[in-house]
């Protein structure tokens, strides 16, 4: 058996440069600039239930005849033609969901596994047990780095996707990028075991507070660049944050949002070119909103009352 390798930014590059140019290449009829393009990406962590729901209901309720497809895994970009796109439907979504279940495990195992040693982390500094508090926490400091970079550079893939749109700017289509995030969640202490470090080894508790409290503040859009760049191209940009379905927690340990700094700026980036945006467990609600915006049926909702209520709580 061959192993397949992990692709390096490199060869992700390279990859993408190379289908997108032999995508682009080929020849358009006439009778298809009443079409749109539409690109999905998908930067999940975990290939569920949501994702294969998301595929099924775009290429059965939203996608037209003569209409284009991208699609964005976490690992490569394929692009589907009108011509490409007159396969049975049931076989499409067969095949775009093979490419997404092989390169959403590449990251849903790194992933996992980080989130599995965090919470061991959190368990012994929670129970005082195991090494010294300063050992465990920078531990603990090195895996949230870790997330940082599973999660990659997600400007850099919003430049390259824009690149993409750029090229269809003289083909008179409307233009929509569907942006499905999964959010992020961490394991942090709960309030006691946080308040028992306080009261103990002097400044222990501001460290673990620092640690595992803070905001991360090395991920930011230049939501400026973006958002000039996605006018440019005439993209509108849909935001889906998926939640989970269940929050976990345990004793001792909760579950936080490792994601805000994202969600913040896909929300501007969002609002600022005419987007729809939900936050949900489920894609339905926010691909049928697509499909009735495409359609010319209602007025786009800027505006995520989720996440609004999840805030006021």
């Amino acid at each position: 058996m061959v192993k397949s390798k992990r692709l390096t930014p490199g060869r992700w590059l390279l990859v993408f440069c190379l289908c997108m140019t032999m995508w682009l290449s080929s020849p358009v009829n006439a009778n298809q600039t009443a079409g749109r393009n539409f690109m999905l990406v998908f930067d999940v962590k975990e290939y569920s239930t949501p994702v294969k729901e998301a595929v099924t209901y775009f290429i059965n309720q939203v996608l037209q005849e003569g209409d284009r497809l991208i699609i964005a895994s976490p690992q490569r970009v394929l692009g589907f033609s009108p011509d490409k796109l007159k396969v049975p439907k049931e076989q499409l979504i067969r095949h775009i969901l093979e490419i997404l279940k092989t390169d959403i495990a590449r990251v849903e195992v790194l992933y996992r596994n980080t989130i599995k040693e965090m919470t061991a982390e959190v368990q012994a500094f929670s129970v005082r047990r195991g090494d010294h508090p300063d050992t465990i926490m920078e531990s603990y400091k090195l895996h949230r780095q870790a997330l940082l970079a599973i999660r990659g550079n997600l400007e850099e893939r919003l430049m390259k996707f824009n690149k993409i749109f750029r090229r269809f700017k003289k083909d008179n289509r409307e233009n929509h990028l569907l942006m499905i995030f999964q959010r992020e969640l961490r394991p942090v202490p709960d309030k006691n075991s946080m308040d028992r470090w306080h009261q103990g080894i002097s400044g222990v508790g501001f460290r673990a507070a620092e640690i595992f409290l803070a905001e991360e503040k090395q991920t930011k859009l230049d939501i400026k660049e973006l958002e000039h760049a996605f006018k440019y191209a005439k993209v509108r940009v849909h935001f889906l944050y998926l939640q989970s379905s269940q929050e976990r927690h345990s004793r001792r340990i909760k579950f936080i949002d490792n994601s805000r700094d994202i969600y913040t700026g896909l929300v501007k980036l969002a609002k600022a070119t005419d987007g729809i945006i939900l936050t949900s467990p489920t894609p339905a609600h926010f691909l049928k909103k697509i499909g009735r915006l495409v359609e010319g049926k209602v007025e786009v909702e800027v505006i995520d009352q989720t996440m609004k209520k999840e805030e006021e709580k």
